[in-house]
């Protein structure tokens, strides 16, 4: 999606005799640079929870804009029903241009925020039954004027395997915005589809900036020879501002190797939106590597 890209990164493991530790990581491709620090302390079970201080710079390129966005803050992990509850409070500084042609904007917003993350699998990297939930709510004020932004997003992934040699993958990802001025909505808090881990036959972050958000996609799996696998698919979705909704949709195949890092998927998937035919008259391959769920 981004290119090739170099990372590196700095664990300080004993930050204190409590047990509280640092971490720092800075990343870079052609279209996408960040670098996070963290300071974390153990919470009361510092198996299950934890308190964090962290500050990161992220300059992106979606789509037609690019945006160089600052933030600081604090958080709180916890387990709650089964979830891992994540608690935030963020300050965050940004500048953006959603299109060349349109004037640069400098927000500032002060977000509160709070996700719920459930996985259940019998083996989170490479999985033949599990489901993993995701539920982030967050939104705030801004302090530059009297906008107001709230936004709600729901990630499902679920995966199923019978007979030995098939799976089946099904995944989604919702999203809603509710915004006094859209045109002073940061660009890193709108939504974007497009990618191999998105609707694949679309570039990275093409399918967007958007308001709402829609994402759906359904995979087939068989068994070639041990850990091989080949795949067929059909993604559809987008990012929009307002209806009437206009899913954009591709189909493809793939081929699977499950490694001890998780599966690596190549796949060759076509786009039904005769704008995207520019790579090998119609066709985009994409790459992905890591765990399941």
């Amino acid at each position: 999606d981004t290119g090739p890209r170099a990372s590196f990164g700095y664990e300080l493991r004993r930050a204190s005799s409590s047990g509280n530790y640092f971490q720092a990581v800075a990343q870079g491709s052609r279209i996408q640079q960040t670098f996070q620090a963290r300071y974390v302390i153990p919470g009361k079970n510092p198996t299950s929870s934890r308190y964090s201080i962290l500050a990161g710079i992220t300059a992106n390129v979606p789509g037609d804009g690019r945006y160089t966005n600052f933030k600081t803050g604090a958080d709180y992990v916890t387990q709650w029903l089964g979830f891992e509850q994540t608690i935030s409070l963020t300050y965050q500084r940004e500048q953006f241009r959603v299109h060349p042609d349109f004037p640069d904007e400098n927000t500032q917003y002060l977000v509160p925020e709070i996700s719920w993350l459930k996985i259940k699998s019998n083996d989170r990297v490479n999985s033949n039954k599990g489901y993993r939930v995701y539920l982030n709510l967050k939104g705030g004020p801004s302090l530059n004027d009297s906008n107001f932004f709230g936004q709600a997003e729901l990630q499902l992934k679920w995966i199923y395997s019978f007979h030995r040699n098939q799976r089946i993958i099904l995944r989604s990802d919702l999203g809603a915005t509710g915004v006094r001025n859209l045109t002073t909505l940061p660009l890193s808090v709108r939504f974007y589809a497009g990618g191999a881990s998105s609707v694949r036959g679309y570039s990275f972050q093409s399918l967007g900036p958007g308001r709402y958000l829609i994402t759906a996609s359904a995979e087939y799996q068989h068994r070639l020879y041990k850990k091989w696998y080949w795949a067929a698919f059909y993604d559809a979705g987008n990012a929009f501002d307002n209806p009437p909704i206009k899913l954009e949709r591709s189909a493809g195949l793939g081929i699977v190797y499950r490694s001890p890092l998780g599966p690596i998927e190549l796949t060759v998937a076509h786009p039904f939106n005769q704008q995207e035919t520019r790579f090998l008259k119609g066709l985009r391959i994409q790459f992905v590597l890591g765990p399941d769920l």
